[in-house]
C-alpha cells in the first residue's frame, strides 16, 4: 500500500506537469516546430549520416547522445512531417518525468512530507521557460 501511494503521487505529478506544459506552451504541443540545432543538426544527421557517426559525433565539444538517439528513432519510425511534433512531445514528457521523479520513494529522506513534495514537483514545472526547449 505504501508504494502504491508513492506511485500515485508520481503518476499524478507526471500527468499534471505534462498538462501544464502542453497548455502553457502550445507552440511545443499543438504546433510542432523545429528549433535551432534540432533541424540543422539532429534531423539532418539522422537523415544523412550513419548510425555510428550519429553516436560518436560531438557538437561544440559535447556528445549529445540522447537528442541524437531520439532524432534517429523518430526519423526511422515516423515520417518527417511528424518529426517536430514527436520530438517536442518526447521533450515535454522527459521534463515531466524529471519533475515527477521528486515523488519517488528514493527521495523520501530528502523531503519527508509527501504532499509538500507533490506540490513542489507541480510548482516546479511553472519555473522554466520551456520556449528554449
Amino acid at each position: 500500500m505504501k508504494n502504491n501511494r508513492w506511485n500515485l503521487f508520481f503518476a499524478s505529478s507526471f500527468l499534471l506537469n505534462l498538462i501544464v506544459i502542453e497548455v502553457s506552451f502550445p507552440s511545443l504541443s499543438l504546433r510542432g516546430e523545429l528549433y535551432a540545432e534540432v533541424a540543422t543538426n539532429f534531423l539532418y544527421h539522422a537523415r544523412y549520416s550513419s548510425l555510428l557517426q550519429n553516436l560518436i559525433q560531438t557538437d561544440t565539444g559535447y556528445l549529445p547522445l540522447l537528442p541524437r538517439l531520439i532524432s534517429l528513432v523518430t526519423h526511422w519510425v515516423f515520417p518527417d512531417f511528424w518529426f517536430p511534433f514527436i520530438v517536442n512531445q518526447i521533450t515535454m514528457m522527459t521534463i515531466s518525468l524529471a519533475n515527477a521523479s521528486l515523488n519517488l520513494e528514493r527521495f523520501k529522506g530528502v523531503l519527508n512530507h509527501r504532499y509538500l513534495v507533490w506540490v513542489f514537483s507541480i510548482l516546479y514545472c511553472f519555473h522554466f521557460d520551456y520556449d528554449q526547449f
